[in-house]
């Protein structure tokens, strides 16, 4: 089943024999509930190396989606960086129903920038499970030829 399944649904019918009758309908509303799913993508390091290196730019998107939305938690080597809940206005978020964007971007990398990043999420849906996507940011200074 579809998030777009979900909505108000309304069956009416008319006797179109008996005039006297009046017509009658009833109401259902559907709502497609979800897990949350957490998605982490990394802007990859310049001319294919495996790591970045001091001066370069970097780029982190975290992606949730589940139903109700979700609220999630970004974090730098278990410090959060981001908290959003699901209710909250936050330019630094992007959301549609149920969807939840968050980028964050470093330019001008430096040592210290060299970190585990996560991003974890949570709906009333699936109270108290986490959905965890790491992945660990190597900087270096220069550059092996």
């Amino acid at each position: 089943v579809d998030y777009s399944v979900s909505g108000q649904y309304t069956c009416s019918t008319k006797n179109t024999i008996n005039s006297q009758e009046k017509p009658s309908s009833a109401t259902l509303q559907i709502n497609v509930y979800s897990h949350t799913d957490v998605t982490m993508t990394t802007t990859p390091p310049p001319r294919g190396r495996p790591y970045y290196l001091t001066g370069d730019t970097l780029t982190i998107t975290c992606l949730v989606e589940g139903a109700p939305r979700s609220s999630f938690t970004f974090t730098k080597d278990n410090s959060v960086i981001k908290s959003y809940k699901n209710d909250s206005s936050d330019s630094d978020v992007a959301t549609s129903d149920h969807r939840v964007v968050y980028k964050y971007k470093r330019s001008k990398l430096n040592l210290n920038d060299s970190a585990e990043f996560a991003c974890s999420s949570t709906n009333s849906f699936k109270s108290g499970n986490t959905n965890l996507d790491s992945d660990k940011v190597i900087i270096k200074s220069y550059e092996l030829v």
